[in-house]
């Protein structure tokens, strides 16, 4: 067993190490990658740009298809959804944002024993926010409400859905034991993440 272990991490397989280890990346995606996680020509066509801005500059990165999420969970059983971090699913009128789009759209590739975890948005962990070129107060910091109503149950609705569309309802109750999706919140001394447990 040791030697295909060594096999399969040469080539970036971590699926099947142990029950009880779970190793992915944050996030996914990056054209990067192609060759080590994703096939050579497989998404040539589909690949897009994505601007960002830190401060004054700008770079640009190359992304894959969503569906290129198929082929990462041939490699890994864990996948960190770090876009939520930047935005609410739902916003404050209740009508869904572009992430929560997004969100459906992995759902679609998401198979048993595939496994996610979403970063709590930055506007209901984080004490100060970003506004205007400078950090101010948040005045939503902690607010179970906005955590609960903008994030948690869409995002419930969203991946339950996911299980309820694959697989038989008799697979649901093993949600319990084996949640499709965890959260995780940054802090100041490494991470915390919460198991949610859908029933």
């Amino acid at each position: 067993m040791g030697n295909s272990v060594k096999i399969d991490l040469q080539e970036f397989k971590f699926r099947g190490l142990h029950p009880g280890i779970s190793i992915g990346t944050a996030s996914d995606r990056y054209a990067g990658w192609i060759g080590q996680v994703y096939s050579e020509g497989r998404y040539t066509k589909e690949i897009k740009p994505r601007t960002h801005k830190i401060g004054e500059k700008s770079y640009t990165e190359e992304v894959l298809p969503i569906e290129s999420v198929e082929e990462y969970f041939e490699r890994f059983p864990i996948l960190e959804i770090d876009y939520t971090f930047y935005q609410p699913l739902l916003d404050k009128n209740g009508k869904p944002t572009p992430n929560y789009f997004t969100l459906k759209e992995y759902q679609k590739y998401l198979k048993k024993d595939e496994h996610l975890i979403l970063k709590v948005p930055q506007s209901i962990f984080a004490r100060r926010i970003r506004q205007d070129r400078k950090f101010v107060e948040n005045e939503d910091y902690l607010n179970p409400q906005i955590f609960t109503s903008r994030f948690y149950k869409p995002a419930v609705e969203i991946l339950v859905y996911c299980f309820r569309k694959n697989f038989t309802h008799s697979v649901i109750p093993d949600l319990i034991r084996n949640p499709v999706f965890s959260f995780w919140i940054p802090a100041f001394a490494g991470m915390t993440t919460f198991r949610i447990i859908v029933k």
